[in-house]
């Protein structure tokens, strides 16, 4: 299995029938890639939607609504099978075709030139979310091994409630020196597209936000010490 994409959703059926039918018509090997959906136990609309999806490669999990998203993004983390994980929210298109050959081409590039033995990566693409910080290069959709994922057992950081998570991990990853830019590699981000999208979320959006802005925590200032020393110590080790 190559890639393992990670989302949590709520009510929004048709964007999710939109990600999943990106992510099957944009793949080169679709068999070698499966979605894992994480929902709440309340919503029924996302149940029903369940009972509609026959590919053994997208897998639904529920449960009581997780004060962070990344409890959930982690926990199914930690069942994947993909050699990289891709953090979607599940209103993202997948755009460019060939996505998955791409970003493996360029991973092996990366590791080769570089003469790197373990799988140690996190790779960065493009979103066309308006709201994204250009200046600063994290990716809106993480990419990022299992290998990796494994050694400091998350993939995102828990703390944050939402919002925060792409750009922290990111950090980890700058910091060893293992980001890969397969910036060509592109998502579109629908709810977050255009200003007008951005400045009238609907309801789950808001709810998240709203969670989001409850806490003081900056991503660019959080302590990733700990995964930094991990990590380093597992390169060193390979």
């Amino acid at each position: 299995m190559n890639f393992s994409i990670l989302l949590n959703t709520r009510k929004r059926i048709s964007y999710l029938e939109n990600l999943i039918s990106s992510v099957m018509f944009k793949t080169s090997s679709f068999e070698n890639v499966e979605i894992l959906i994480n929902y709440d136990n309340d919503d029924e609309e996302t149940n029903l939607f369940k009972s509609r999806i026959f590919y053994p490669n997208v897998k639904f999990f529920s449960g009581a609504r997780p004060h962070s998203l990344h409890t959930t993004i982690n926990k199914m983390a930690r069942q994947s099978q993909g050699r990289f994980l891709i953090g979607v929210n599940d209103d993202i298109e997948f755009l460019t075709e060939g996505w998955d050959e791409i970003i493996l081409d360029k991973v092996e590039s990366f590791k080769s030139d570089r003469k790197i033995k373990d799988d140690v990566i996190y790779c960065k693409s493009s979103c066309t979310s308006v709201d994204h910080v250009d200046t600063l290069p994290y990716g809106s959709c993480p990419i990022v091994s299992l290998e990796a994922v494994k050694c400091i057992d998350k993939f995102l950081y828990e703390e944050f409630l939402g919002l925060g998570g792409d750009s922290s991990i990111y950090r980890v990853y700058a910091e060893l020196d293992r980001v890969v830019d397969v910036s060509e590699v592109t998502f579109d981000h629908l709810m977050h597209n255009t200003l007008e999208k951005v400045y009238t979320p609907d309801q789950t959006g808001q709810e998240m936000r709203a969670k989001s802005f409850s806490q003081n925590l900056d991503p660019f200032t959080f302590d990733i010490s700990k995964e930094v020393d991990i990590l380093r110590k597992h390169i060193d080790n390979n």
